[in-house]
């Protein structure tokens, strides 16, 4: 009888502070990568079966939320959904990281900033470093 395949839903954490005029290039930039995930497989063996995106906007005061509601609410791709959460007013950076965490379903998890800090395009190398027996991997 052949092993049966395991899949896994890969959660994306994005905190947000005042991004409003970046949305246009992080989607540009991220969608393409997301997309790429999909039915990809992880060192360990599992296949990425789907994908769940949380935006967390930390109190913007610039319609950050609305921007990203707009751009990526209607986007409408097979395996990917994206989450809006949001604080009434700004709590940092480690308080934006913790609700996003405190509401991913994924079995792996991965936290990128939303001002292209870091090229959107490494997480799947750092998806690659996740041999059986890592837990955790990062980059800065």
């Amino acid at each position: 009888m052949p092993e049966e395949e395991k899949s896994v839903l890969v959660s994306i954490v994005i905190p947000c502070f005042n991004e409003a005029d970046n949305v246009g290039k992080l989607t540009a930039e991220f969608v393409p990568v997301v997309q790429g995930l999909i039915g990809s497989r992880l060192p360990g063996g599992e296949t990425i079966a789907a994908a769940e995106v949380i935006f967390v906007d930390d109190g913007s005061t610039d319609g950050t939320h609305d921007a990203l509601t707009g751009a990526f609410g209607a986007l409408n791709l097979p395996a990917i959904t994206f989450r809006f959460e949001q604080h009434p007013q700004n709590r940092g950076l480690g308080a934006a990281l913790r609700t996003g965490l405190g509401s991913a379903a994924g079995e792996v998890i991965v936290t990128t900033d939303s001002d292209g800090t870091y090229l959107f395009s490494t997480i799947p190398d750092l998806l690659a470093c996740l041999k059986p027996g890592v837990s955790i991997v990062t980059a800065s």
